[in-house]
């Protein structure tokens, strides 16, 4: 497999979490990682007429409703985001939490899955372990997955 910088998203991404920490912070800087051009957004701010919305949300049943709510009063003008689901353990996602991804499937551009990732736990910032052979792979997958084209 080739440097990570060759798994970049074709376009800008605008990323917005669903809920106080869901991890969008953490998603912008593997983006970023893998070569992408991104911003962190807040509610209420207007998507750039170039960027594909993702919004982020912790793998919890919580996380998933907040996602849900923000889904529910998404602005039919705006293009459906992209849904990333960020991995709040090293195990496998309750019931609940996979009924609600199938769910929402409908209502987002695609899903992709930010696993849980153990060495940003002693890191201040992503880039502090951005040489690690899991976050690389970590960075480069989500990056492939949002630059798949769907409607």
């Amino acid at each position: 497999m080739g440097g990570i910088a060759e798994a970049t998203v074709t376009r800008k991404a605008a990323v917005l979490g669903a809920h106080g920490g869901a991890g969008a912070r953490t998603v912008v800087d593997l983006l970023r990682l893998a070569g992408a051009e991104v911003g962190l957004m807040q509610e209420g701010d207007r998507l750039p007429a170039d960027a594909t919305p993702v919004l982020v949300a912790r793998s919890t049943a919580a996380g998933l409703s907040a996602a849900a709510e923000m889904l529910a009063a998404w602005h039919p003008d705006v293009p459906h985001p992209w849904l990333v689901v960020v991995a709040d353990v090293p195990a496998p996602a309750p019931p609940a939490v996979r009924y609600r991804l199938r769910a929402l499937g409908g209502q987002v551009r695609g899903v992709a899955t930010v696993p849980y990732l153990w060495p940003l736990r002693a890191a201040d910032q992503v880039e502090d372990v951005g040489d690690v052979r899991v976050v690389q792979r970590a960075a480069q997958g989500l990056a492939i997955a949002l630059s798949a084209v769907r409607p």
